[in-house]
């Protein structure tokens, strides 16, 4: 497989067309139609495209096989991109998870405060039996 068909079938994987990888990279669609062809983008091109395909470079030269994909795990497809309300969703919960962990820092700091003041108190009880054993 050539560089060019890899960029392609990487980019085609993901639910990008060629019109979007062009606008992507500021260049015409004939340019990236090209590339299945046997055409070579250049150096700066393909580091940009490996960021917009969020692969690594090696990969798309082929000196790397291994691309990393999610695959669903009840029917072993493929995995695309998440939908933008996914991701608003899993942003409502990280921002949930912040600030139960948030609550959370502040109950243990109390707790803390909590063991220091027991702490010192079962020291000074301490302090008074050692005293009254002493005969004072």
């Amino acid at each position: 497989m050539t560089v060019g068909e890899r960029i392609l079938q990487t980019a085609k994987r993901q639910g990008i067309t060629q019109a979007m990888l062009a606008h992507k990279l500021g260049i015409n669609q004939s340019s990236v139609s090209l590339w299945g062809k046997g055409s070579i983008p250049s150096s700066d091109k393909t580091l940009r495209i490996a960021e917009i395909l969020n692969v690594p470079v090696d990969y798309l030269l082929g000196a790397n096989n291994f691309h990393v994909v999610a695959i669903d795990e009840e029917t072993g497809e493929e995995l695309g991109k998440p939908s933008s309300e996914e991701i608003a969703a899993g942003l409502n919960k990280l921002r949930t998870l912040e600030g139960e962990k948030e609550a959370l820092a502040a109950e243990n700091a109390r707790l803390r405060s909590d063991v220091a003041t027991l702490t010192a108190a079962i020291a000074n009880l301490n302090d008074h039996i050692a005293l009254l054993k002493s005969g004072g």
